[in-house]
């Protein structure tokens, strides 16, 4: 019991790493904080908590709900519904470094290109803004990777003042009002983790989209979807 409580810990400061330096203080980083700080305090008292049969219960309950959403989360996002004839493919902003896509984000360009030569007609929204310590915003990185892949700049459409995934949702869901006067069908283009949220958010900005997922990189696979469960909890709490 105690080494998957320190198991749990190391994967849960991780989770607040990488949401600090994805995006520095947010209610995502504070839920992460207070879940990690809560495993602290009961790895520091173990010895005395550990007789306590209803702290016990309580840990195993929260612990068993938060792998659930994580399962969840995967499961949903593993299953692509895309129909690859969408007008308007969503490709969800993630972290840079410098001028180029780091992994997560590269797996998700990857997944737009070859969305693109399966249906080159379909416009590509790119969206992200401006995130923690990046020089350039997320969107021009991104149009930038798909143009020197091919694709075709005139299908490129930038939304580059998002900095959450419910923002990219409701900027893009502007910029299609704009350009189309009945509502297109269109594709959420993500990592698997992250699918149920992109969705779900395009659903909430009155936008019924189909998903199509990129992987997750293995080394950022568990903070990734620690950080994940968070935001999943987050929206249903606050919807945002």
């Amino acid at each position: 019991m105690k080494r998957l409580i320190i198991v749990v810990f190391v994967i849960a400061v991780l989770g607040c790493v990488g949401v600090f330096i994805s995006n520095g203080i947010t209610n995502t980083l504070l839920l992460n904080m207070g879940v990690t700080a809560a495993i602290g305090v009961y790895l520091y008292f173990y010895e005395y908590l550990i007789k306590i049969r209803w702290i016990n219960i309580g840990i195993a309950v929260f612990a068993s709900c938060y792998a659930l959403i994580g399962i969840f989360a995967m499961v949903y996002g593993r299953n692509n519904t895309t129909t690859f004839e969408e007008e308007v493919a969503i490709v969800l902003g993630s972290r840079i470094n410098g001028t180029e896509p780091a992994d997560s984000l590269r797996n998700r360009l990857n997944m737009a290109i070859y969305f693109h030569f399966r249906n080159p007609d379909a416009l590509i929204i790119v969206s992200g803004g401006l995130g923690r310590n990046e020089i350039i915003t997320e969107a021009l990185v991104m149009e930038q990777f798909l143009k020197n892949a091919g694709v075709s700049p005139y299908v490129i459409i930038q939304e580059d003042a998002s900095n959450s995934t419910f923002q990219n949702m409701q900027l893009s869901m502007q910029i299609i009002e704009n350009l189309f006067d009945y509502p297109p069908s269109a594709v959420v283009i993500t990592n698997d983790f992250h699918i149920y949220r992109g969705v779900r958010f395009a659903y909430i900005a009155g936008l019924s989209a189909t998903s199509l997922y990129a992987p997750t990189p293995l080394h950022q696979f568990f903070p990734s979807l620690f950080r994940e469960v968070a935001a999943i909890l987050k929206m249903w709490i606050f919807g945002t």
